[in-house]
């Protein structure tokens, strides 16, 4: 796929976004991760792999989650209108405004969603009735009804996504492990 750029986007990387950003390396021009962390396992990034850090997630309260959240989302934004601003864009769903960007950027975009938002805002009480809610779902039906391809890692979650799109539209990739030295242990 020659001439063909794309930028990955996501605030915590393990050895799933290892793997597709590698599997994309050998087949893209350039790609590209916009990142918060990232945690490696057994297998590297490809050289070739460009990285940009944006600000870590943390698991630590709510509200620290939402504004490293928040702000990692604004130095995304503005690094997919300055740097990457040629690249077709893949986002993970961590942050989850980040893709919130292509209501503003106008270029090709895919999904790999882990969570489905704003559903989990439930769990911080924040309810369907909430202008958060509504809005976020009104987005989210606009935005996966333009995104080129959306991702899950499985049938639950597709299913809780079709709720913002077509079923159909929803490919399911089922997680695999990053574990490449596993070693038999005798009984």
């Amino acid at each position: 796929m020659k001439n063909r750029k794309i930028v990955f986007v996501n605030q915590a990387c393990g050895f799933i976004t290892i793997d597709i950003l590698n599997a994309f390396a050998q087949e893209f021009e350039q790609v590209a991760i916009i990142y918060g962390d990232i945690r490696i396992q057994d297998i590297e990034i490809d050289k070739r792999v460009i990285k940009s850090k944006v600000i870590e997630k943390t698991r630590r309260s709510n509200a620290g989650r939402f504004a490293r959240w928040l702000i990692a989302s604004i130095q995304i934004f503005f690094l997919l209108i300055t740097k990457y601003r040629k690249y077709e864009i893949f986002y993970f769903s961590v942050p989850p405004f980040a893709y919130l960007a292509s209501l503003f950027i106008k270029r090709r975009f895919s999904l790999l969603m882990w969570d489905v938002y704003p559903d989990a805002l439930k769990i911080v009480n924040v309810s369907e009735q909430q202008f958060l809610y509504r809005t976020w779902t009104k987005i989210n039906r606009k935005l996966f009804a333009r995104a080129y391809r959306i991702y899950t890692i499985g049938d639950s979650l597709a299913n809780q996504l079709a709720q913002y799109t077509e079923r159909e539209k929803i490919k399911v990739i089922p997680l695999w492990s990053g574990i490449t030295n596993i070693q038999p242990v005798s009984n």
